[in-house]
């Protein structure tokens, strides 16, 4: 047996022994790997934000474009918000999944349409967030894109989240 075989051999029985002993996230053990039936789409591993504006201020930060969900009979959003150290009042954050369209004759244009969101700003840490997801309102391909709008108030609106897509082949 060469090397290589048997380091791929070995990788699964190195995932269930971590998973076993606690040491990784059963989520974190299916991340980009697809199955006969599904797939587990990375969005954001983990990431923090820390957004000052003007207040009434709203911005779009897109986590992941291009999505080819062709095959997709269904999909899941999931949300694992790890901590909000600051979230003035009034302030807001959706986690949205839309269309990702090109510009015919603008192909350095992409459009997006929002589809269906998820908001994350009034919920307590550590929290899980599923979201199940139409995809039959969706077309060829997704993006997956924060929206942020902060409040009438001063003040900067810092959270840790991290972002997976989850979706079910027809």
């Amino acid at each position: 047996m060469n090397g290589t075989r048997a380091a791929t051999e070995a990788e699964p029985i190195e995932l269930l022994e971590a998973l076993a002993m606690g040491q990784l996230h059963p989520l974190e053990a299916l991340r980009g790997r697809t199955s006969p039936r599904s797939k587990l789409i990375a969005v954001l591993g983990k990431g923090t934000f820390a957004l000052q504006g003007a207040t009434g201020a709203s911005q779009q930060i897109p986590l992941a474009a291009g999505i080819d969900i062709r095959r997709w009979k269904s999909a899941v959003l999931i949300i694992r918000m790890y901590d909000q150290t600051s979230w003035p009042a009034g302030a807001t954050a959706t986690i949205s999944v839309g269309n990702d369209y090109i510009g015919q004759d603008d192909p350095g244009l992409e459009l997006v349409e929002r589809v269906q969101s998820q908001s994350v700003g009034s919920v307590s840490t550590p929290a899980l967030i599923l979201k199940n997801i139409d995809v039959s309102a969706l077309g060829a391909q997704a993006r997956v894109f924060l929206e942020a709008a902060l409040s009438v108030t001063a003040g900067q609106q810092i959270f840790t989240l991290g972002v997976d897509l989850l979706g079910r082949f027809r």
